[in-house]
C-alpha cells in the first residue's frame, strides 16, 4: 500500500527503491556520492501508518536510471563512461545505448561527449555544495585495499530470543571482539550496526594488508566460536553465534564521509558491493573470498592459507581444496538468490577453511 501511495505521487522511498532494484544500501550511497542519481528528499512518511519520523524519497524515474547503470556495467563500461552517460549535459542520460566499439587505432565508433562529468574529487565537491549538511574529510583518493563485510547469522532471530538487556550485552561483547581484532590487524572501521560490520585494510608500507584482512577474518571466526560456546552454556540454547563473511579487494576511491545514512570510511566502487553479496550467501560462518584477492597474495602467503570450495555451499560436505568456482555455478538461476547475484555471477570465489599455523606475528613480526 505504501509503495502504491508513493508511486501515485511520483516518489519512491529508499527502502522501496532497494527492494525494487535489488541493490544494497552501500551501492545506493555510492551512486548518490558519484553524482549518478540525485540525493533523496527527506520528509515525513507518505504512509500514515509508518513509525518513522522522516524518510528519504526519490523521484520515480531513478528506478530507470539504476537499471541503465546496471546495463552499462554489464556491458563492461567504466565508472567514468557511465558518469558521462548520466551527466546533466547528456539529454538521454536515462536511456540505454549500446556501448562504443573500439577500433584498431584505439578510437571509438561513437563520439565522446563534448563535456563529460568531472573527476570523482570534483564530483564530491559538487555534491557537497548541493547538500550543505554533508561532510567529506579529507577528499577521497585512490587506494588499494581489501574489504571485509561480516553479517551475524540469524541476527533477527537472536534479537527476538533475548531480553533487551542481554541483547545489548551480547552486542557489546561482539563489538569488543571485533574492535580488538580490527586494531591487531591494522584495519579501519567502515560501518558497524548490530549484526553487520564493514572493515577496510589499506595498502601499507610492508604490503601485507591483504594477508592482514584474511588473518582478521579467521580470528573473528575463532573468537566468535568461543563467545558462542559461552552463550550456549549461559542460555542453554542451540543457536550458534557466527559471522558470515565476504571479502574482496580493489583499487578505488576511498575516503571518510558523513551523510544522511551515517558516517565512516567508505569506498566508491564495486568491491564493497561484491563483499556484501558474498557475506549474505555465506552459511554457518563461512569466509567467502574472491579469487582475485587470493591471487594477489605472494606465494609464501598463499601457502599459509587452506582454502577450497563446496559445490553446494548449503551442504556440510568436505570442500574440494585449492579450488575456485564462479557464483553462477554455485547458485544456478533457479535458486532464490539468483536475482541478487546477477551483478557478481561471473565472480570466481573460494572459502577460507583455516590457516597453516599462521598468526599476525608471523606476517608482521615485532622488532627485536
Amino acid at each position: 500500500m505504501a509503495e502504491l501511495e508513493s508511486t501515485k505521487k511520483g516518489l519512491i522511498s529508499s527502502i522501496e527503491l532497494l527492494s525494487k532494484t535489488g541493490i544494497s544500501r552501500a551501492t545506493l550511497n555510492n551512486y548518490i556520492k558519484m553524482g549518478m542519481i540525485p540525493p533523496p528528499m527527506v520528509r515525513k512518511p507518505i504512509n500514515p501508518y509508518s513509525k518513522a519520523k522522516r524518510i528519504g524519497y526519490f523521484e520515480y524515474p531513478v528506478v530507470e536510471t539504476i537499471e541503465a547503470i546496471r546495463r552499462y556495467k554489464k556491458a563492461g563500461q567504466s565508472i567514468k563512461e557511465i558518469q558521462s552517460h548520466l551527466s546533466p549535459n547528456n539529454q538521454d542520460r536515462e536511456t540505454w545505448t549500446e556501448p562504443s566499439v573500439q577500433k584498431e587505432s584505439g578510437s571509438t565508433t561513437t563520439p565522446t561527449p563534448e563535456k563529460s562529468i568531472s573527476n570523482p574529487d570534483t564530483l564530491v565537491c559538487e555534491y557537497e555544495s548541493r547538500i550543505p549538511d554533508m561532510d567529506i574529510e579529507p577528499p577521497p583518493k585512490l587506494h588499494s585495499f581489501a574489504v571485509l563485510v561480516a553479517n551475524l547469522q540469524s541476527s533477527m532471530k537472536i534479537c527476538s530470543q533475548l531480553p533487551p538487556e542481554e541483547y545489548v550485552l551480547l552486542n557489546h561483547q561482539i563489538w569488543r571482539l571485533m574492535e580488538n581484532s580490527l586494531k591487531r590487524h591494522s584495519g579501519l572501521l567502515g560501518n558497524y550496526i548490530p549484526g553487520r560490520a564493514v572493515f577496510y585494510f589499506l595498502n601499507d608500507a610492508n604490503g601485507h594488508y591483504l594477508m592482514n584482512s584474511i588473518l582478521c577474518a579467521v580470528a573473528l571466526k575463532k573468537e566468535m566460536k568461543g563467545l558462542s560456546n559461552h552463550w550456549t552454556s549461559k542460555k542453554g540454547w542451540s543457536e550458534e553465534l557466527c559471522w558470515n563473511v565476504g571479502m574482496d579487494e580493489n583499487e578505488e576511491y576511498f575516503g571518510k564521509i558523513t551523510d544522511l545514512f551515517g558516517s565512516g570510511w567508505m569506498s566508491f566502487g564495486a568491491s564493497v558491493e561484491c563483499a556484501t553479496r558474498l557475506s549474505e550467501l555465506s552459511p554457518s560462518g563461512t569466509i567467502w573470498i574472491t579469487k582475485k584477492l587470493l591471487d594477489r597474495l605472494n606465494e609464501g602467503e598463499r601457502k599459509k592459507i587452506r582454502f577450497g570450495i563446496q559445490k553446494d555451499p548449503r551442504s556440510h560436505n568436505t570442500p574440494i581444496e585449492n579450488a575456485f568456482s564462479r557464483i553462477m555455478d554455485l547458485f544456478p538461476p533457479t535458486t532464490p538468490y539468483s536475482q541478487r547475484l546477477r551483478e557478481i555471477d561471473n565472480t570466481s570465489v573460494t572459502s577460507v577453511i583455516d590457516l597453516h599455523g599462521c598468526t599476525i606475528d608471523d606476517i608482521n613480526p615485532h622488532p627485536q
